[in-house]
């Protein structure tokens, strides 16, 4: 008897040994999602506001030479 009592606690150990260690790694894994959302959370508007200025001042050129013309003195 004291055998099987051996065994079925090395088994034990072995088991919560491996839960410790899939817990911690699912907090890792937990915190890395959550420090990435928040620098993918940063970065996109400032991606956004970057191509929309571009964008802007591609739209406004046009506009911007049509100002710049004078007009002939009559």
């Amino acid at each position: 008897m004291p055998v099987f009592s051996l065994l079925a606690l090395v088994v034990m150990l072995v088991l919560v040994g491996v839960g410790i260690v899939l817990g911690a790694e699912a907090v890792v894994l937990t915190f890395a999602l959550v420090a990435a959302g928040v620098l993918g959370g940063v970065v996109v508007p400032l991606m956004f506001d970057f191509v929309a200025g571009r964008v802007r001042r591609w739209l406004g050129a046009p506009l911007e030479g049509a100002k710049r013309r004078e007009l002939p003195h009559v």
